[in-house]
Formats: C-alpha cells, sequence, structure tokens
C-alpha cells in the first residue's frame, strides 16, 4: 500500500475529502472533523454542538455500534475501520446501521480496501470508501471497477427492476 496517497471514492468516481481526521480531543478546530469514538465519549456534547463544523466519528473494527447510539442523531459521518481485507465486521455494522438505527449519513470504509471489495460495500449501505492501495487507485482512475450482476440475497442499494439472484431458477424462455 501507498503511504503517500489517500484518496476518497464515491459510486461515482473521486471526489475531494472535506473531512480532516484528528486523534485526540487537543486536536479539536473549526471545520469538518473525523474523530476516534474515544475522543467522541469524551468530548461528546461540546463536540457536537459546535457551529463550526460537521462531527464524524471512527469506529475501529473491534469496537461496538451501540457505543454511538447517545450520538447518532448528531453524526454526519461514520467510518468503519477495516484492518485487513479479511475482516469483514464493518459490513454487518454498515447494515445495521442502515436498518437498526436508520443512520442517514455518511457511512465511510476507511483502512485495508480493495477494488473487489467495492460493490459489496456499496451493497451494505457505504457511501464513501478511503482508498490507499495502488492497484485499486490505478484501476479505479481508469474506470475499471469491479461489477458483481448475481446475488445471493437482496441489499441496501438500489435494486435493479429484474433482480438476478444466482440461486433461483429462472423460468425457460
Amino acid at each position: 500500500m501507498s503511504e503517500t496517497q489517500t484518496r476518497l471514492w464515491r459510486g461515482a468516481g473521486f471526489a475531494e475529502d472535506e473531512w480532516l481526521t484528528i486523534e485526540t480531543h487537543d486536536g479539536l478546530q473549526d471545520g469538518d472533523l473525523i474523530v476516534p469514538l474515544a475522543v467522541l465519549q469524551q468530548a461528546g456534547d461540546a463536540l457536537l454542538s459546535r457551529n463550526s463544523g460537521r462531527t464524524g466519528v471512527r469506529l475501529e473494527a473491534g469496537e461496538d455500534i451501540s457505543e454511538l447510539e447517545p450520538f447518532l442523531d448528531r453524526l454526519a459521518l461514520i467510518a468503519l475501520d477495516f484492518p485487513a481485507f479479511t475482516d469483514g465486521r464493518a459490513y454487518s455494522k454498515a447494515v445495521r446501521l442502515r436498518q437498526n438505527h436508520g443512520f442517514a449519513g455518511e457511512i465511510r470504509a476507511v483502512g485495508d480496501v480493495l477494488l473487489d471489495q467495492l460493490a459489496f460495500m456499496q451493497r451494505c449501505g457505504f457511501d464513501a470508501m478511503e482508498i490507499s492501495n495502488d492497484a485499486t487507485l490505478e484501476r479505479l482512475a481508469e474506470n475499471r471497477i469491479a461489477s458483481v450482476d448475481r446475488h445471493y440475497q437482496p441489499a441496501l442499494d438500489d435494486a435493479p427492476e429484474n433482480p438476478t439472484y444466482s440461486w433461483r431458477r429462472n423460468a425457460a424462455p
């Protein structure tokens, strides 16, 4: 992975990232801020009642979304961490945030995000992905995006008018 470049990707392509990620309570400043869960819990109301920008939180893979419940209605963004491409806990968290908690803000994938995961992330409710993998950045820049046209189950993304579920038998034409 490249340490020098991280770009924000949305379904329509690369986008400018308006958010600043900070790690400590001492780093609070004006603008749209993404803070760790511990900072949100520590600074809570003061952070969320600022008039100088929106607030987002980064949830690490081992942290529970129930910790966000007191703040959900005031958060504009939740960044869910993928510490490794083999760790799928953030997929479940995104679905739970959308379906069980009604979270309508941005859900962002951060960490080890690879090209093959993007379609699945969108199906689970992710709006944006921070990409730092060189091969993934290159493929997205060339608009060579992996797609999945057959699914085992419905999802949160926009469903096609005639969904194709690979496990269903279709009548002969």
